[in-house]
């Protein structure tokens, strides 16, 4: 939904934040876009890359490349499905040792919205195209009831964001603690409220040492 030029509301959970920082979420909900360095930018581009080339080389093989789908909560296109098993395809800099829990929340929304029950998900390092890993992930009771839970959470902030009654102590509950980050870090209440807290301290101290000279050799 537009309002107006420039602000988007978004109604539905993307899969792919999901498992972001919920505050990130519902701002991201809310029409405020987000803010990424150049060399995250970059590294998109990369990703991007990847992709095409990926799905180029299986483009026999993979079916619903691309797909959307869309539930009540959730919304997500998929890599691309092999075999009746979900695809997604991730670059990184470095293959992990282990997938992240913000994938396993990306993976069980797609779960729930394709109705499927096995996904690979596929690093490929970015600086060689040959060191790839694989993460078989089986759709799982407890997996899902976690994705419900985070729909639940996300969508309880988002209601009461939207008629001014969310409070910034809600918010500090439930921040996920990668501010440095966080494409919404420049308009988080929650950032804004520890820079107000870390500026008093810092005027404090400045009040009770007023009397040095910081100047002097």
């Amino acid at each position: 939904e537009e309002v107006g030029e420039r602000v988007k509301i978004r109604d539905k959970i993307s899969a792919s934040v999901v498992g972001d920082c919920p505050v990130a979420v519902v701002l991201y909900m809310n029409g405020e876009e987000r803010e990424y360095e150049p060399s995250t930018l970059l590294a998109f581009s990369e990703g991007a890359s990847i992709h095409r080339f990926f799905q180029a080389l299986l483009k026999d093989k993979l079916t619903l490349v691309e797909e959307r789908f869309e539930n009540e909560y959730l919304v997500g296109h998929i890599d691309g499905v092999y075999k009746g098993e979900l695809i997604e395809v991730k670059s990184a800099r470095f293959l992990p040792g282990e997938i992240g829990e913000r994938y396993l929340f990306q993976v069980s929304a797609y779960f729930d919205l394709t109705g499927l029950n096995t996904a690979h998900v596929i690093f490929i390092q970015k600086d060689d195209l040959e060191k790839v890993r694989v993460f078989t992930i089986e759709k799982s009771k407890e997996r899902q009831e976690l994705l419900h839970e985070r729909i639940r959470l996300i969508l309880e902030l988002n209601e009461k964001f939207r008629n001014g009654t969310l409070t910034v102590e809600e918010l500090e509950s439930v921040a996920v603690s990668n501010c440095a980050d966080c494409p919404m870090k420049r308009k988080c209440p929650v950032i804004e409220r520890k820079f107000e807290e870390k500026l008093s301290e810092f005027e404090s101290w400045i009040g009770q040492n007023s009397s040095m000279n910081f100047f002097s050799p």
